[in-house]
């Protein structure tokens, strides 16, 4: 279960998260998570097939990548991919690689 109160969310943030969870409820399933995030990408105005910077900013800057990292940390299979991945990146010792950290959700470790 996600507990917003966990968290320090500004009020916009607060807002669209508990708008997107009323669609899924507290906790929602992976799938769940998938449908809202494809549902944020066509409200940006995303395309796969037609890249346009400003839509791609839209929706890389939205409140559901911080939701997707909640649900990260109360989900066994995600929270075993981000290890593993952390392992990587510190066997790598590089400092090139901060945007996919970013994408990882909080970094608690």
């Amino acid at each position: 279960m996600i507990d917003l109160d966990q968290y320090l969310l500004s009020t916009n943030e607060l807002q669209t998260i508990e708008q997107l969870l009323s669609q899924s409820g507290t906790n929602p399933s992976l799938d769940q998570l998938y449908v809202l995030m494809d549902q944020v990408w066509r409200e940006c105005g995303c395309s796969a097939n037609n890249y346009d910077h400003k839509n791609y900013t839209a929706f890389y800057s939205h409140p559901i990548w911080l939701l997707n990292g909640m649900f990260i940390e109360q989900h066994y299979d995600s929270l075993a991919h981000r290890r593993n991945i952390a392992n990587a990146i510190i066997r790598l010792r590089s400092t090139k690689l901060l945007t996919l950290v970013v994408v990882l959700g909080p970094w608690r470790e």
